[in-house]
């Protein structure tokens, strides 16, 4: 039986990743228009092709943002890297993404977007499936690291 705590770092990457799959349908550019949207017809086979592969390539755009960030982590738990390394990384993978970007600024707190992203790889980090054993000294680490980065 699953703790309560686990569950709860375990949904951390899901539940990103639905937040940032249902903003997709929500764009303006996403949405249906025009004589479509007036008379409440269905799209078009090619449509419906077009908006599959911008779907696709949404997901695999995401999916190797994810990666990319799994390798910071596995860094950044090594001790190859810094809370503010990966944090600066976080931030500049996240500024070409603004449904991310978005969701990093109402999401965490902070006053900067570099504070924000420090945050976000903390919860990166919680979300790991790391022994508690192995994961307390990180974010003890990490917390004193926040402290000098960001004292307030």
């Amino acid at each position: 039986m699953m703790s309560f705590r686990f569950r709860r770092l375990l949904a951390y990457p899901t539940i990103l990743l639905a937040a940032l799959a249902g903003w997709w349908f929500l764009e303006p550019n996403n949405e249906l228009s025009g004589a479509d949207a007036r008379c409440g017809s269905m799209m078009s086979i090619e449509d419906d092709s077009d908006a599959a592969r911008a779907m696709n390539h949404r997901q695999a755009e995401l999916r190797s943002r994810i990666d990319y960030k799994e390798r910071l982590m596995l860094g950044l738990v090594a001790g190859e890297y810094t809370l503010k390394e990966v944090s600066r990384e976080f931030a500049r993978v996240n500024a070409d993404d603004e449904t991310t970007l978005h969701m990093m600024r109402c999401g965490y707190p902070g006053e900067t977007d570099q504070e924000k992203a420090a945050y976000n790889v903390l919860d990166f980090l919680k979300a790991r499936q790391l022994p508690h054993e192995e994961l307390k000294p990180v974010l003890a680490r990490m917390q004193y690291e926040l402290d000098c980065l960001f004292p307030h």
